[in-house]
This record gives structure tokens, sequence and C-alpha cells, in this order.
């Protein structure tokens, strides 16, 4: 079964900026992460170090704040995951 630590970011730096040191930690003790980014994000300027990194886009929703799409986008990434993991959501 694979473990999958589920993380969210929308275009604030003080998230995007901590996503390799966050991905590096899951890695460590044997999680593969997957990224939930908001339609906001610069895909390009957010660093993985791991290919087998999961990125997952959401897509952009009339009147709801990014933050709250980043938040709410952990919950509902399973739909896009392998059936057979383990997932965690964190921030």
């Amino acid at each position: 079964m694979e473990r999958i630590a589920v993380i969210s970011i929308n275009n604030n730096p003080d998230y995007y900026f901590y996503v390799p040191f966050a991905e590096y930690a899951w890695n460590k003790i044997g999680w593969r992460v997957a990224i939930v980014c908001t339609h906001d994000v610069d895909h390009s300027a957010v660093i993985t170090n791991n290919p087998s990194t999961i990125r997952i886009a959401l897509p952009k929703i009339a009147n709801i704040r990014t933050q709250t799409m980043a938040q709410a986008g952990r919950l509902y990434a399973c739909n896009t995951l392998p059936t057979d993991s383990l997932v965690m959501t964190c921030d």
C-alpha cells in the first residue's frame, strides 16, 4: 500500500517556499507527496526534488478565495490518487 501525504498551496510565497522542505521530510519517512495547487500558482515556481511527487491542479471557482480552495482541495485529492493508497492530509 502506497502512503501519500497531501499538501496544498495557493500563490502565497509563505507556503510554496516550504514545499521542497515538506516534500523532503515526508519522503524521508517513506511517504510520497501530492501537492494540490490552486489556479493562481505558477507551477514553474514550485520547486520539487522528487520526480514521483504528484501535482494536482484545482480549477478556478468564482467567488471562492484561493486560501479556502487550498484548504478544501486537500480533502478532495483522494479522488485523483490511487484507491489502494493510504492518504494523510496536512498543512
